[in-house]
């Protein structure tokens, strides 16, 4: 089974894969073990740790014959329709899964293997991320941390726009726009798998709106050649009253149920002030404020310096439902002149 990596107006991606619209499949299987499988895998896929000749799951049978099926692959396998397309890969260039997708074929079952395997796999990742970030029309939208650049690129998704929330790849349950200090975050392979299965699947044509992230400690939030993409185009920073910005992260976190003493143990790791007085089970106005504090403060050293007036500003009286939406369409209107 084979279909173009991405729809025909974009450029050929320079490291083809004879697999590449994994849609089409109705069961992903992931055959490395689950570490890996944890680290990173196709999107969508479900993990079968498997290999030959060691498995425990199921013994294989005499040599000659086809291998048995792991339990857990017969389990994924029994509910599906009698027609349904398979993919199966695995860490050995395609050794483990090429042998069990022969075993399948032998039970009536339309099988395909990633050719070359997960290394092929990542080699096309990487080669995808970087033409795409070349091809798409990124618009970034910036704004201090505290979810003011999330709820205007919602608003544009809202508006039929083609939307890429970052923020919410990154899992940024206390802060969008910035991961605090023990918030469980993706690793940076699974993160541009992420990235190339949202990008692959956009019109060129459009414009792409992108959440403004900052990087996790050392480590760049965004894969190296998205952010120098994102950072060549004229970019949206959106300038928003501190009363309606406390307003927004306070609702968001409310929602969230982050509790007040996480929040301020955040802070202390993080070395802000921290608010004096008694905690509660919801985050209080004065650790609100401190958050933006520290969030204004990440902000300033981790952005992007816009010396060369990249950075178009917008101002937003407030964070109303009917004021995003009509931000969103200036910025839809001023795109498209």
């Amino acid at each position: 089974m084979t279909s173009p990596a991405f729809p025909s107006r974009l450029p050929v991606h320079p490291h083809q894969l004879e697999v590449q619209e994994f849609d089409a499949y109705a069961l992903i299987v992931d055959l490395r073990d689950r570490d890996a499988y944890a680290e990173d895998h196709v999107p969508g896929a479900m993990s079968v740790p498997w290999t030959t000749g060691t498995s425990r799951e199921m013994p294989l049978a005499a040599a000659e014959a086809p291998v048995d099926v792991p339990y857990g692959l017969a389990a994924l396998i029994e509910p599906l329709p009698v027609d349904a397309v398979l993919l199966l890969y695995c860490g050995r260039g395609g050794l483990d899964s090429s042998a069990l997708a022969a075993s399948l074929r032998t039970r009536g079952l339309d099988v395909d293997v990633l050719p070359g395997g997960w290394v092929n796999y990542r080699r096309w990742v990487k080669a995808g991320l970087e033409i795409l970030s070349q091809a798409l029309d990124l618009r970034w939208v910036r704004a201090a941390p505290g979810g003011v650049s999330q709820a205007v690129v919602a608003a544009l998704g809202a508006l039929g726009e083609q939307v890429l929330r970052v923020s919410n790849l990154l899992g940024q349950r206390g802060m969008p726009g910035l991961s605090l200090p023990g918030e469980a975050s993706p690793s940076a392979a699974w993160l541009e798998s992420l990235l190339v299965d949202r990008l692959r699947h956009c019109d060129p044509s459009r414009a792409v709106w992108v959440d403004e992230v900052l990087p996790i400690g050392e480590q760049p939030a965004l894969p190296p050649v998205l952010h120098a993409a994102l950072a060549r185009r004229p970019a949206v920073l959106v300038d928003v009253p501190r009363l309606a910005r406390a307003e927004l992260l306070a609702k968001h976190l409310a929602s969230a149920g982050v509790p007040d003493a996480v929040l301020q143990d955040v802070l202390r790791r993080g070395g802000a002030m921290v608010p004096a007085g008694e905690v509660s089970d919801e985050a209080s106005t004065d650790t609100v404020g401190a958050l933006l504090d520290y969030g204004d403060r990440c902000h300033a050293l981790l952005s992007p310096v816009d010396a060369a007036g990249r950075s178009v500003v917008w101002p937003l009286a407030s964070l109303l439902e009917a004021d995003l939406r009509a931000l969103g369409e200036r910025l839809i209107a001023a795109g498209a002149r």
